[in-house]
């Protein structure tokens, strides 16, 4: 049977060096990344026969976890839909760059204000909400919380916003220039209701 060679990026506590440990699975047809994780957790024994301690990852609801996405061979993936090609032999598992590690493939939550799982649409096309994964993110100079935390935002200062955060494709397939100027709009109707004293609906 075919076997896969499964790398993945550990860290045991936020304040502690990374480190890499390497897995031999079992390759299924239609295996997900996801479905990977999950044989190492029920078998956490790496590639040089040793036990080790199981791999931490996020098991929130599938819909509104943004902890599903990671870097899987350097590439932006929702680890549950990933499905594994037959020709691939390796696998790099990463957490999202530029987030706080709190263990292994588990980052620190981001603090957006999202309605995260909510559909809407765009014509005629629904769209799942943001899942608040982080991945636009990953390599923006101005981070989407520092963004949402400013009261007004100028024109010109959220059309940087939105270039620095469009060089990475949604994992959830969300137009991002659409979904942000509607959260942008939100977030100045938010201000103005409550700088006139009015109650936020």
């Amino acid at each position: 049977m075919k076997k896969l060679i499964v790398k993945i990026k550990r860290q045991r506590t936020p304040a502690s060096a990374p480190y890499f440990e390497t897995f031999k699975v079992p390759f299924q047809e239609q295996m997900t990344v996801l479905s990977v994780l999950e044989w190492i957790a029920m078998q956490p024994v790496n590639i040089d026969g040793q036990a080790v301690g199981q791999v931490a990852w996020s098991h929130s609801d599938a819909k509104h976890s943004g902890q599903s996405v990671m870097l899987v061979n350097s590439q932006t993936q929702d680890i549950r839909h990933k499905v594994i090609d037959s020709t691939v032999t390796h696998l790099l598992i990463e957490p999202l760059p530029g987030r706080k590690v709190l263990r292994d493939l588990i980052l620190e939550p981001l603090a957006l204000p999202v309605n995260q799982g909510e559909s809407f649409f765009l014509g005629q096309t629904q769209y799942w909400g943001c899942t608040a994964c982080g991945a636009c993110d990953s390599h923006s100079q101005k981070p989407l919380e520092a963004f949402f935390s400013e009261k007004v935002a100028q024109t010109k200062a959220f059309q940087m916003f939105l270039n620095s955060h469009l060089d990475t494709d949604c994992p959830q397939g969300l137009p991002l220039n659409v979904y942000y100027s509607n959260l942008r709009r939100s977030s100045l109707k938010k201000s103005l209701q409550s700088w006139l004293g009015l109650n936020p609906s």
